[in-house]
């Protein structure tokens, strides 16, 4: 939903407009959030309980209700409500920011929430960057860093992956560490590449994860980017080397094919804003 994602980047005005007219719980409960961001914790956690007391596993009512006791001071009601949150609906990334900001000076704390947050999530840019800023609040540069490598692995298509990751290299003065980011930082704007699912392998033992350069005006497509498998691989190559000899134009795998349909399912190449979304509003 296009309001989900206002809300993520921190902007209730628009994610109001538009939830304007309609109704049910769940536009009940993404009001609440955009209410908490405009300021106004007390009639986001009225509405956010309105919500749950008729559906105890609304999880934009539990955000709400997470961040407005946050914002309240209430850290241990807040990381309740926030790991329900994750706990219905994984994808609320921003349930991990809340347990991450109720977590306080406690490091073992943070450590928990960081650990489950990118076993979860572990290709979103956003999401790490407020944990690295709880690490970094806390004086623990090394963590961040360590952080940040991690998701340029998980996800080393992920540009903003690799821009955390160069800035908290150079937070840590290690020129070194500085250097593998400016690299990895080059090479994933400049090409396409296809980040496999979090979680089991979706690829077959055997096959090959290619991530191709993008030359200047052409169009990335799936199949120049997939996991393909060896068999497919060799039969494709087979028959554009006897394309060539006969001088007939080499084909290449349509896009819609079954075996990209079986080998690309996921791609990271998704907008993030430079800037923290607002959590919660004191």
């Amino acid at each position: 939903m296009t309001a989900q994602h206002y809300l993520e980047v921190g902007q209730g005005g628009p994610a109001q407009a538009l939830l304007a007219g309609l109704d049910g719980s769940d536009v009940a409960g993404l009001n609440a959030r955009a209410l908490l961001l405009f300021g106004k914790r007390d009639e986001a956690e009225a509405a956010a309980r309105s919500v749950l007391d008729g559906d105890k596993t609304q999880c934009d009512a539990l955000l709400a209700l997470a961040g407005a006791r946050l914002g309240a001071g209430q850290s241990d009601e807040a990381s309740a409500r926030a790991e329900e949150a994750v706990a219905e609906c994984p994808r609320q990334w921003l349930g991990y920011g809340v347990m991450a900001s109720a977590s306080g000076t406690s490091v073992p704390q943070l450590d928990r929430v960081t650990a489950a947050a990118l076993d979860a999530d572990p290709q979103n840019g956003a999401l790490a960057r407020v944990l690295a800023q709880r690490w970094l609040a806390l004086g623990k540069t090394d963590r961040a860093v360590a952080l940040a490598r991690r998701v340029t692995r998980s996800a080393p298509g992920l540009v903003s992956g690799w821009t955390l990751f160069l800035e908290m290299c150079r937070r840590s003065g290690d020129s070194a560490c500085g250097a593998d980011a400016a690299r990895g930082l080059a090479q994933a704007r400049k090409s396409y590449a296809i980040d496999p699912l979090p979680g089991p392998s979706v690829c077959r033992p055997g096959c090959t994860f290619r991530p191709v350069a993008l030359s200047a005006g052409s169009t990335p497509t799936m199949a120049a980017a997939s996991m393909v498998s060896p068999t497919i691989d060799r039969a494709l190559s087979a028959v554009r080397r006897k394309s060539s000899q006969n001088g007939m134009r080499p084909p290449t795998m349509p896009r819609n094919s079954a075996s990209s349909r079986g080998s690309v399912t996921h791609t990271t190449k998704r907008p993030i804003t430079a800037a923290t979304p607002a959590i919660a509003s004191a």
